[in-house]
């Protein structure tokens, strides 16, 4: 994760073999949930709309839809540890879920923030870059329980280009201890992205519109934080520094209302 971030977040859950709404379920196992979420970390943007034509689950080898139905989401708006569902089947099959597959359209754009205000730009896959996004996971679904997992897309280390022409390589990884980060309020500022550094990681947040971050998946230990912003009533960045916050394994750190000076 890089600069600047959004926490943003969709939902999906899974099915069986055959497709979003076939409730048979071939393995004879007992129907049950498996949830997915996403939630994203971008730059210096004010708006990303990211289509998604696809979402598919492998369990024990094998790969299931989830849903087919082409959707565009709003990936940036989805601050602060918000969810959208983007699949939902509760005819899901036990076993062994091992990857996803999100499979990502042609119609996608970025806004970017200058001193003119914010552009909007087509946002297209690089060259070479297959359309067919493959995220390992670990993920044990057992009969009559409900499973959820989080992913990660990484906006900062996806998004490439300048001048008006933008191109994207998804980054997108599993957040597995997801109930451990931190959250808190940035008083002062109208936007702005933190970056926390340390432990040999990187993690990013974007502020939402009410001020408010959360980041899931870190690792505990200390980190330093960078929070790159704009103060109200500006449209210049500046930067605050912040040293040793301290972040514990199974705890969302709480670092309460920060004043953006």
């Amino acid at each position: 994760m890089l600069a600047l971030v959004a926490v943003s977040a969709l939902a999906f859950q899974s099915c069986d073999k055959d497709d979003d709404n076939n409730t048979n379920n071939p393995s004879g196992g007992q129907p049950t949930s498996f949830k997915v979420r996403m939630t994203d970390a971008p730059g210096n943007f004010s708006a990303m709309n990211l289509q998604i034509t696809s979402v598919d689950a492998m369990i024990d080898g094998e790969w299931v839809n989830l849903n087919n139905t082409s959707q565009t989401v709003s990936v940036i708006e989805l601050a602060n540890g918000s969810e959208e569902i983007i699949a939902n089947d509760n005819t899901a099959e036990t076993g062994h879920y091992t990857k996803l597959r999100l499979m990502i359209g042609a119609d996608n754009d970025l806004s970017i923030n200058d001193e003119s205000g914010s552009n909007t730009y087509d946002l297209s896959l690089g060259l070479g870059v297959s359309n067919e996004i493959i995220i390992d996971i670990d993920k044990q679904v057992n009969q009559g329980s409900a499973a959820s997992v989080l992913i990660d897309f990484n906006v900062a280390s996806s998004v490439s280009g300048g001048l008006g022409t933008y191109f994207m390589n998804p980054v997108v990884t599993w957040v597995e201890n997801e109930s451990t980060g931190v959250k808190g309020d940035m008083n002062g500022a109208s936007q702005g992205v933190l970056t926390f550094t340390g432990n040999g990681q990187t993690y990013s947040s974007y502020i939402g519109a009410d001020g408010k971050f959360m980041i899931r998946g870190m690792q505990s230990g200390s980190y330093d934080l960078v929070f790159q912003g704009m103060h109200d009533g500006e449209n210049t960045m500046s930067e605050m520094p912040m040293e040793d916050i301290i972040v514990v394994n199974g705890q969302i750190t709480n670092m309460g209302t920060i004043d953006f000076e």
